[in-house]
Order: structure tokens, then sequence, then C-alpha cells
């Protein structure tokens, strides 16, 4: 009866279909960990266990035959695994993207009422330059996601598989993919945001909304930034993207807010 609610709690069927198995089997494990995998668990020595609670050393143990057998496959080179884990990384990222988008028009004051609800912003609502209409669909996005409609309960479903496997993929050693889509829509978010904006410092603003995630940003490893999402576990939930591939996000946005001083000053 587990590997029901181990599918409602992470779904692969989006791309990820190589990983079903290790999905499957850390279904149980993922309930404790808010669908993430944590590296530490599956150590030899078991000295730094992210879970006390009753259950957890039962599930773990149900995830860890898979958990290493996907491992000596990702070292390997298993080139299904590989290419899903670029698709999972950049499907997190993105959603990081998009929570940083809410977290600042929040910040301003400018996160419109959402008169429908839509998946996804592009970077297509982006190049078109009109503001309004790029705040309005992130309003769409976020009453989306904040919905009880059954598609949103897949696709966060679909979402959790995808960090679940970044993170492994990150533990195992697997390099960060470049997502320069959502870097040019972070860019021209900011860009776009500073240009309508004139009564309020919007770089410092965007700096005041994500300053709890500074720490996360400035991280040079995986292990800083896993470090950090177990320290943190409310700015998790929050950011909407579980685990250290958040990073990519993080860097392109403060690299950029730190790269031009603001005009404005308050």
């Amino acid at each position: 009866e587990r590997f029901p609610r181990a599918m409602k709690l992470m779904d692969p069927s989006d791309g990820l279909s190589a990983w079903e198995g290790l999905i499957v089997a850390a279904g149980a494990y993922g309930h404790f960990t808010g669908g993430r995998f944590i590296a530490d668990d599956f150590d030899e020595e078991g000295t730094r266990r992210s879970c006390q609670e009753a259950g957890f050393e039962e599930a773990r143990l149900e995830a860890a035959e898979a958990v290493a057998t996907f491992k000596l496959l990702v070292v390997e080179g298993e080139e299904a695994l590989l290419e899903e884990y670029k698709r999972a990384y950049a499907m997190t990222v993105h959603e990081a993207a998009i929570s940083t988008m809410v977290a600042a028009l929040r910040a301003l004051e400018r996160l419109p009422e959402a008169s429908d609800k839509c998946e996804d912003v592009t970077i297509e609502d982006a190049r078109r330059g009109d503001f309004a209409a790029l705040s309005a669909k992130v309003a769409s996005a976020e009453a989306f996601r904040k919905s009880s409609d059954r598609a949103a309960s897949v696709r966060a479903a679909r979402l959790r598989a995808a960090s679940f496997v970044a993170d492994f993929g990150a533990a195992a050693g697997l390099e960060r993919v470049p997502c320069p889509d959502d870097d040019e829509l972070l860019r021209l978010f900011h860009a776009q945001l500073n240009a309508v904006d004139d009564e309020k410092p919007v770089d410092k603003a965007m700096r005041d909304a994500l300053a709890p995630y500074a720490d996360l940003f400035a991280a040079s490893s995986f292990d800083e930034a896993r470090e950090w999402c177990q320290s943190h576990p409310e700015q998790v939930s929050t950011l909407a993207a579980v685990g250290a591939v958040a990073i990519g996000v993080g860097i392109a946005l403060f690299g950029l807010l730190r790269s031009r001083p603001s005009s404005r000053s308050r």
C-alpha cells in the first residue's frame, strides 16, 4: 500500500521514467524529508541521519538498495539517467525562478490579484516587455500552485520527483546544469521592475525579500547548500525549490543585483 502513496508524493511521469525505480523505492522515505534526498541518510557510518521519527529507519532501509544501485549507475555514466537529471535540474531551477519573482513582487506590494490560474511563466512572457502582463502571469502561476486543483497536485508531485532527482544527482557528483532561459527571465524581470517602479527602491526590496537565502546563494558547494536547507525548512518551502539546485537561480539574481548599484536610494 505504500507505493500508491509514494507516487502521489513524487510522480516521475513527466520525463523521468529512467529514475522511476529510485523514486518509487524512496517514496516512503520522501514522506519524512518532504520529497528531498539527503545523502547523509545513506552513509555507512549512520551518524548524521536527518530524521529521528518513528518509521523513518524502516523507510530509509526500504530505499537503501535502490539508492546504492542508482548511485552506481550514475557514477558509471548511465546515459538515460544523466539526460533526465538535466531535465530534473532545469525543472527545479525554473520553479525557483518563478518563486523568486513572486517573492520580489510581494515585497514591493506589486503582486496583482490573479484573474485566472496558469501553470507556467516563460521567457517569452518576459521578452514581450509588458511588465503588467508579466506580473499578472506570475500571479496566475502562483494562484495555480496554491490551488486545490488536481492538475496542481499532479504538477507538485512531478516537481518533487524532479527535485529529488536533482538532489540525488548533485550528491552523486553530477555538475550543475546551465539554465540560460531562467537566468534571462530573472534579468528581464528585474530590469522591467526597475523601469516601472519609480517610487520604490527595487534593488533594496529584492535584496530584503531574498535576504534569508543569501547564505544559500553564496554557498560554494552542494554540501553547504544541503546544510542550509536542513537548517531553514520554512525558507526552503517558501522558495519551492528543494535542495541545492536553488543555488543556480540565487547566483544569477544576486550576481545581477551586486553588479549594478541601484539608481534609487531611500
